[in-house]
């Protein structure tokens, strides 16, 4: 039924813009295939992973990469409650002239683990922006320290985190071609 109507669709289109069908169903096809493609996640282990933040279970350090950028996440959960599923990632942003880097680490439905301690380290560029929350919003900047590179939590961190997001500084857009 579907096949039959987009079939009598590119018929009927290939008459008002005087194309044959088979050019109209491959552009049609070319044209589907591009914007479904954009839709598509993909789950790449370098760009995203899934983490299981289990408390009680020490230091431990995840890293996500993407071309010469590298996101790193160090942090220790304080013992008791159950495991929780956050997603590390690293995401280019781009507007055509200037690109930057993305990197996000956390749970949209907010967190109820208590972080002991964290840090987390850009590698590849210096962090132009940021912001942390946990389950009341954003946190107060007093509690953690940021430098160039990183940002780590300060001995007044009261233990929640929710979502922590960080983004490098925008680099010029490199044209090779001349």
């Amino acid at each position: 039924s579907l096949s039959l109507s987009l079939s009598l669709f590119l018929s009927y289109l290939s008459h008002i813009v005087n194309m044959s069908y088979p050019v109209l169903f491959l552009l049609f096809t070319i044209i589907i295939h591009i914007s479904s493609s954009e839709r598509i996640v993909v789950s790449d282990p370098d760009r995203s992973k899934n983490l299981i933040m289990k408390p009680g279970e020490g230091i431990k350090t995840e890293q996500v990469s993407l071309n010469t950028i590298t996101c790193q996440f160090t942090y220790e959960i304080m013992g008791g409650g159950t495991s929780e599923e956050w997603v590390f990632s690293i995401q280019e942003e781009s507007d055509g002239s200037k690109y930057k880097y993305a990197c996000s680490v956390g749970r949209d439905t907010g967190s109820y683990l208590l972080f002991k301690k964290w840090n987390f380290e850009l590698k590849g560029s210096e962090i132009a922006n940021f912001e942390v929350t946990d389950s009341d919003g954003v946190v107060d900047k007093a509690v953690y320290v940021n430098g160039k590179h990183s940002i780590e939590t300060k001995p007044k961190w009261k233990g929640g985190l929710s979502h922590l997001k960080v983004e490098s500084v925008a680099a010029e857009v490199k044209n090779d071609l001349k």
